[in-house]
């Protein structure tokens, strides 16, 4: 038992709020007021673990760009159309097409999944 224990204080470690993490917190500085709500639902849901803090696609879990992720900030790049409503049902059902698919994120509440997508249309039309 005493042997687990350094694990699971490294476990504990990170399950804070990702809006508190240095990074995070940096870049949530910059967005502007009506961004805020989407953003901080886009980090508490880790959507920056593999889109990145500003959706460019370069999240930590895609180092090396191992899997082709669209850059929210060029509508051009979204697979299922870049406005809200589409945005919106690819949070929600997943997205198969393309070289890496999505998971479906039906348990992130709708209202969650709209600001998220509203954020995330934002970018592509500032």
């Amino acid at each position: 038992m005493i042997r687990c224990f350094p694990l699971v204080l490294v476990l504990f470690a990170f399950c804070g709020d990702p809006l508190e993490e240095p990074a995070v917190a940096k870049y949530r500085e910059g967005l502007k007021a009506d961004q805020l709500q989407g953003f901080d639902a886009y980090a508490r849901n880790n959507c920056h673990g593999c889109h990145g803090l500003n959706g460019d696609g370069t999240g930590p879990l895609n180092a090396g760009h191992r899997y082709s992720i669209p850059d929210f900030r060029n509508a051009d790049t979204f697979r299922n159309g870049s406005d809200v409503s589409a945005i919106q049902h690819s949070i929600e059902f997943g997205v198969k097409n393309g070289k890496t698919g999505m998971q479906a994120y039906q348990n992130i509440p709708v209202e969650k999944r709209e600001k998220i997508a509203e954020y995330i249309h934002s970018l592509a039309n500032p």
